[in-house]
Order: structure tokens, then C-alpha cells, then sequence
């Protein structure tokens, strides 16, 4: 059969500008970084030339796999968790800093791979005194069999600014990975704290969003506090407790803020990272595979979507997909270009907040332009942006004088206030 293209704007050149990180989100500069670990070890994937007091993590992109899932058809995966589609692991920028007393050199491990969502961004890590960097992948898996295979890009800048000399802490994990708007509850960010600090003091401490388009260091007077919740709860893939702490809050409009840290009684404050707010949940999807060269779908090719979020489910009555006319709503439309309604996203049986990704992979039979539609679990159906809509340039600082922003579909959260679950 001839095969006439699809005509949409939504599935049209979604190459990474990296050619080695085709696929990565989000999208960084740099080469492609590799390596591999067996179960409980661990690989150093890069590492500064030189010693440096502070780094800002501007942007990271990876991807984790497993060398033996897939190797033979039906087989069970060694590295797999059941009903999670993340594997266990955990990946850190370690700072080796010597203590000039004794000579002994500290090792402190800050936490990275959540940058991975598209939401924590800019993560700045602040030294006692000039340090050798390095990036680290660890394998947590429990089976002894487990290899991962991790593939990365990684953007930075060394940073000199005053504010370096301070004992401050780093954001080290944002939950849920990708943050979006209208949830149920909070969305909690978490801070490693330098070794030695009075962390029962430290709760006086201020922790501020703040606007993009405005600095820390002059936006005391406005922007948000977020709330010192009354306990920590369990992170034990974060390492030790006693130095991190934890800040929340409740997202109810798709922003882009700065995270500003203000000591107890000062009104000048330092950035710790910035934070990303998504529309919905998913948050947005990327064509994986069936695309030509030049990003383009066709009618008869077999094709896979990827949605990003947080908490999706696979299970049987669990999310689905489909596609609409671009006239019509996703909440009333019938499925359109001859692709049923997906009922059978995968990978199969999955749930629960280690669910960060589901796959829809389809047949295009009719062509036309049309919206990808998501429903979650109990939800209702809701249109999901591309991987284009929601790049580095819809992040950025608003320009000055701008009245056409640019139209990215923005889902309905299909929680509510009378507490729907997700079907656990």
C-alpha cells in the first residue's frame, strides 16, 4: 500500500538537537555519557578536570536498562521490580573534599536523578572548599544477576558567586518527579544539608519560590513560602537522614519558579535550583519509535508513544488512550484515525509511583491532524502536549511585552477534592 504521511504538528520533528541523545527529555548540550554496573555496584560516568567550590547542574538526561531484559523473548528480567517501570538505582554528583586539619578526604553524595523529569532544573551544590567532582551510577538492585546499562548528557556551570562561602543545602529530590498542578496534595522537595549543620535550627530557615523572570537575591519581598512540614518521612534511596530536610507546597498553576533559600533573619537569598510546573498528569509524551528521519509519522507504521508522569497504571481498567480530531474535545470525541481506543497500555501491570511512564503503540490508518488523548484510572480524558510543546523554550523567562503566548494544551487533573485514589 502507499503510505500517505500523517498531517499533524504534534508528532513532526521531535529529534533531540544532540544526535547521540535521540530520545533523552529533556533536551541537553553536551556528549552522550555511558556506563554499566552489576548489582550493588557502581560506575563513575564523568568527573571534573579540575577542583571546583560550586556547580550548577543546569540539565540532565538519561536513561536506564537492563543488559539482560529483552535478550530472549518472554524471558523474566532479573533487574525488573514488580509493577514499576523504573529500575532500582540511584545516580549522585560525588564531592570528594579534603579536610585540610587531618588530611582526610569527605566524600558527600548529592542526589541528581530527578532532574530526569523536566521539573528540577538548575540545581546549584555549594562546597566547604575546592572539590573533585564526578557523576556516579549505582545499581541498588537486590537480584545478584541484575546488570543496568545507563546512558546520560549532562549540561553544567561553575559557579563563583558570593554566596558560595555559605553552609546552604541542595535540592536533591522533587516528588513527584514531574510536578504538575491541581493534585490532591503537595508537591515535597528535598534538601541535603552540609555535614555539621544544627538541622533543628536550619527549620527556621526560609525557603522561597520565587518567580522566574525575578533573582533570589532581590526577591525576598514577594514570592511564596513553602511549608515546613511537621516530619520527614522514609527516604532511604536518599542516604542518610540526619542531614536532609524537607520543604512542600501546593501547585495550583503551571509556572516556572526559582527555589531561594533565606537564612534565619536575612533578607538576601541564595538560589537552589528551579522548579518546572507541568499542566497535568501525564505531563506530555515523545514518539520512541516509527518516525522517519525527519520525525515524521506515516499511515501503515507501526508506532510507540511514550507519556511521562507520575503514578500511571497499566493494570487492567487502568489508563487509556486515544486519538481525536484536532477540532474536537478529548473529553466527547470518539477515537479517530482508525486506532481504537488503547485499553492495553504497557508495560503491563504497572502502578503506583514508580510508574513514571506508559507506552501506546499504534497503526495510524486514516491521516489528518489530531489531539493524543490520556484518561488515568478514574479520571476523565484529558489532551496531553508533545515533547515540543513543553521544551527549553516554553520554560524560559517570559519576554517583556509578549501578549501571544505560545498554546500548549492544558489537561484537567483527574484528581479531586474528594480524594480519589488510583486504584490501588
Amino acid at each position: 500500500m502507499n503510505l500517505a504521511p500523517l498531517l499533524t504538528l504534534f508528532l513532526l520533528s521531535l529529534c533531540c538537537p544532540v544526535a547521540q541523545g535521540v530520545n533523552l527529555y529533556p533536551s541537553c548540550q553536551g556528549g552522550e555519557l555511558q556506563g554499566s554496573a552489576d548489582a550493588g555496584g557502581e560506575t563513575t560516568i564523568f568527573a571534573l578536570s579540575q577542583k571546583t567550590r560550586a556547580l550548577k547542574l543546569t540539565c540532565l538526561a538519561y536513561e536506564v536498562s537492563s543488559l539482560m531484559g529483552g535478550m530472549k523473548k518472554g524471558a523474566k528480567d532479573p533487574c525488573g521490580v514488580a509493577h514499576q517501570t523504573e529500575y532500582l538505582h540511584r545516580l549522585v554528583i560525588r564531592a570528594a573534599t579534603e579536610d585540610k586539619a587531618s588530611g582526610k578526604v569527605n566524600l558527600t553524595d548529592f542526589d541528581v536523578k530527578d532532574l530526569a523529569g523536566g521539573s528540577l532544573g538548575d540545581v546549584v551544590i555549594r562546597l566547604p572548599g575546592p572539590s573533585r567532582l564526578s557523576l556516579v551510577f549505582m545499581n541498588n538492585a537486590v537480584n545478584r544477576r541484575c546488570s543496568l546499562r545507563i546512558r546520560a548528557i549532562m549540561s553544567y556551570t561553575e559557579k563563583t558567586e558570593p554566596t558560595q562561602q555559605e553552609s546552604l543545602p541542595v535540592a536533591v529530590s522533587v516528588v513527584p518527579r514531574t510536578v504538575y498542578v491541581k493534585r490532591s496534595a503537595t508537591t515535597s522537595v528535598f534538601l541535603r544539608y552540609p555535614q555539621g549543620t544544627d538541622m533543628r535550627a536550619a527549620q527556621s530557615d526560609v525557603v522561597k519560590l520565587v518567580d522566574l523572570s525575578k533573582e533570589c537575591a532581590t526577591g525576598g519581598a514577594g514570592g511564596h513560602i513553602m511549608r515546613l512540614p511537621p516530619s520527614l518521612p522514609p527516604m532511604p534511596h536518599l542516604g542518610d537522614p540526619a542531614t536532609l530536610g524537607l520543604r512542600d507546597y501546593y501547585f495550583d498553576t503551571p509556572e516556572t519558579y526559582r527555589v531561594c533559600y533565606y537564612g534565619n533573619g536575612t533578607q538576601t537569598g541564595a538560589e537552589l535550583a528551579v522548579i518546572r510546573v507541568f499542566d497535568g498528569n501525564p505531563a506530555y509524551y515523545q514518539v520512541v519509535s516509527g518516525q522517519d528521519e525527519e520525525g515524521r509519522v506515516f499511515v501503515g507504521a507501526k508506532t510507540t508513544v511514550k507519556f511521562h508522569g507520575y503514578d500511571l497504571d497499566t493494570r487492567p481498567g487502568g489508563d487509556r488512550a486515544k486519538f481525536v480530531s484536532d477540532s474536537e474535545e478529548c473529553a466527547t470525541a470518539k477515537a479517530a484515525g482508525g486506532v481504537s481506543e488503547a485499553t492495553n497500555l504497557g508495560p503491563g501491570d504497572s502502578y503506583g509511583p514508580g510508574t513514571t511512564y506508559t507506552l501506546w503503540t499504534w497503526v495510524l490508518r486514516e491521516a489528518g491532524a489530531f489531539k493524543v488523548c490520556y484518561k488515568r484510572r478514574n479520571g476523565v480524558w484529558t489532551e496531553v502536549p508533545s515533547i515540543t510543546d513543553v521544551g527549553p523554550d516554553a520554560a524560559a523567562a517570559p519576554t517583556p511585552g509578549a501578549t501571544d503566548p505560545k498554546r500548549v494544551p492544558r489537561p484537567t487533573d483527574p484528581c479531586d477534592e474528594s480524594g480519589m485514589s488510583h486504584g490501588k
